[in-house]
């Protein structure tokens, strides 16, 4: 009998513990955060944007992220974790507090805590991804669980999520931000060489936009009759749709599209939708987006 209650127990032990893990209690970076001399002041916004801007300026070029280089040197990953853990709009940091403020905080957070986690992965593993979709939980119910929505971090003083991160974001309401979410995968936009500040905002917003509506993003083959787009704009089809009748008073992708690309690739999409061109969307290339270099 009580061989049967000591295995009852150490199962439901191993499934709460399987739980815990799947969940993400276990936050990343937390021990950066604990070995942080100025864990209990706020850092200003320019000081985590100055921080940003020296680490993704050493490692971000036109191909990808040298993310073996960046791993080299974990050090400067984890500090800069550690700086937007007890930074932000929430926790009152100066230059985060107004509505563009806080979102070009979030944005760049988003892309510091993709590096954190492929950085602090890697070196579990002991060499580099190969992909993000290979960070799984103990219960890894969908695709891109493990590193999107397992890994817990700390950001502003609470624990959030890159799914939650990234809906926050979201919120605005614009898809441009879109362009500008980098998730370490090749297929994605590639992140800034610099941190975004209230005062680029919409600058960066307006060339992330332009990016996103040019190749390989959207592609036109005459010959074929189709619009390749990639398939962000079939995962957020509803939100795009939404934000063209604001801006292009018709709820489609593709006047969202022509709204926003370059004067040529505008026009060429908007032939080719009035042509009736079939719409057709790319697969996702889930490799990390390893720089050559």
């Amino acid at each position: 009998m009580w061989g049967k209650v000591i295995v009852g127990l150490f199962l439901a032990l191993a499934l709460g513990v399987g739980l815990i893990a799947a969940l993400g209690i276990e936050a990343v970076g937390r021990q950066a955060i604990a070995d942080d001399p100025s864990s209990d002041t706020v850092a200003t916004f320019d000081e985590v944007a100055s921080a940003h801007d020296a680490l993704f300026g050493a490692h971000v070029h036109e191909d990808g992220v040298d993310w073996a280089a960046m791993g080299a040197d974990p050090a400067a990953v984890r500090a800069l974790g550690a700086l937007y853990a007890r930074s932000g709009p929430t926790s009152g940091s100066s230059g985060a507090t107004s509505g563009d403020g806080a979102l070009a905080f979030r944005l760049d957070a988003y892309v510091a805590l993709v590096a954190l986690a492929i950085v602090e992965q890697s070196a579990a593993r002991g060499g580099s991804l190969a992909s993000v979709h290979d960070v799984h939980g103990v219960l890894d119910p969908g695709d891109g669980f493990g590193f999107f929505t397992a890994q817990v971090f700390v950001l502003d003083r609470s624990l959030t999520n890159l799914e939650d991160l990234e809906r926050t974001i979201l919120q605005r309401g614009d898809p441009r931000v879109l362009g500008l979410l980098h998730d370490g995968q090749r297929s994605s936009p590639l992140p800034l060489s610099r941190a975004i500040r209230e005062e680029t905002l919409e600058a960066e917003l307006a060339a992330a936009a332009t990016r996103i509506t040019a190749p390989p993003f959207v592609v036109i083959d005459d010959d074929a009759q189709t619009i390749t787009l990639h398939p962000l704009y079939e995962l957020h089809r509803t939100r795009i749709e939404a934000h063209a009748r604001t801006v292009a008073r018709l709820p489609t992708v593709a006047a969202w599209i022509t709204h926003h690309a370059a004067p040529a690739i505008g026009e060429a999409v908007s032939r080719a939708d009035a042509a009736g061109y079939t719409i057709r969307h790319a697969s996702v290339d889930r490799t990390l987006s390893q720089s050559s270099r």
